[in-house]
């Protein structure tokens, strides 16, 4: 049996990657030249070009993408359960550089509204949410890809059969980690927040899925409410039931955009992105054809 395709990209996370990539690049130019290594308005069309080109390469080897958002309020329903969740990135928002980078968001979205991709929001939904309710849909007859570097997606794959993630920094497919939800909530995830249980790291975890005495004695009294609470919000299918619909109801409304090569062009110039109007032919090309292999799977 050939299985069709499902390609998900987790977009806040592949922007956040490239610009982890494109600021080292940026400061090595901006060195060069003897000006402050700093991202500035006026490089934003360089990042741009820099997010795209990584964004085409997926569009020519995938075909359709369905490129998941964060919605408004996102992490509202979590933060009612707890209240410090991902509040540790807040500060980190209000840096000079942050600023400008939130300004690319509606530009690179207006240019994917002109590619064979569908573009997912959802309220009251985080990205990673949108990519599991996606997956359950699509896994048992297609074979679905996604693409990001959040260790968060193990879960998904741990659950269901003919999903893959692929990380695009490591240019390796995720392995399953049977053990990551208990180990998030037990131990913790400083880049979420979510601090565990207090006293119990990694090499204290270990030993509690190894030895099932040690585990029960370690998950006695408040322990255990603690990790309860904390599975609440980061096991992914613990979400409403009213956002799980939302989000089928929305993708199900949705149609892939019609691929339109000439006026991506016609942004490319406008951006005075003169390296991504180099290759533009070709790379358009490759999506045409890519994205018309997706239509005959």
């Amino acid at each position: 049996m050939i299985l069709n395709k499902v390609t998900l990209i987790d977009f806040m996370n592949n922007v956040f990657i490239s610009f982890a990539v494109f600021k080292k690049t940026l400061y090595e130019m901006k060195n060069i030249k003897g000006e402050e290594a700093l991202f500035k308005r006026e490089d934003i069309p360089f990042f741009i070009y820099f997010v795209f080109k990584k964004l085409n390469s997926y569009f020519s080897t995938y075909g359709k993408l369905i490129i998941c958002f964060e919605g408004s309020n996102s992490l509202q329903w979590r933060r009612n359960i707890y209240a410090d969740y991902k509040r540790n990135r807040d500060k980190s928002k209000l840096d000079d550089e942050y600023l400008v980078l939130k300004e690319t968001f509606p530009l690179i979205e207006n240019l994917l509204k002109l590619y064979p991709c569908k573009i997912l929001k959802v309220d009251y939904a985080e990205a990673d949410d949108l990519i599991y309710v996606l997956s359950e849909r699509y896994h048992k007859e297609n074979e679905v890809t996604i693409i990001s570097t959040d260790g968060d997606m193990a879960q998904i794959i741990n659950k269901f059969d003919n999903v893959s993630v692929y990380n695009p920094i490591r240019s390796k497919y995720m392995d399953k980690r049977p053990d990551v939800l208990l180990e998030k909530a037990i131990v913790g995830d400083v880049s979420d927040g979510i601090p565990g249980i207090p006293g119990i790291g990694k090499k204290t975890f270990v030993r509690m899925m190894e030895d099932k005495s040690f585990f029960v004695e370690k998950m006695q009294g408040e322990n255990k409410e603690i990790v309860k609470k904390f599975l609440s919000i980061i096991d992914l299918s613990k979400m409403p039931e009213e956002i799980k619909k939302n989000i089928l109801d929305k993708e199900t409304e949705l149609s892939y955009n019609k691929f339109e090569p000439d006026s991506i062009e016609q942004l490319f110039f406008t951006y005075k992105m003169k390296d991504a109007l180099e290759h533009w032919g070709n790379v358009s090309g490759d999506i045409a054809i890519a994205s018309k292999n997706k239509e005959l799977i």
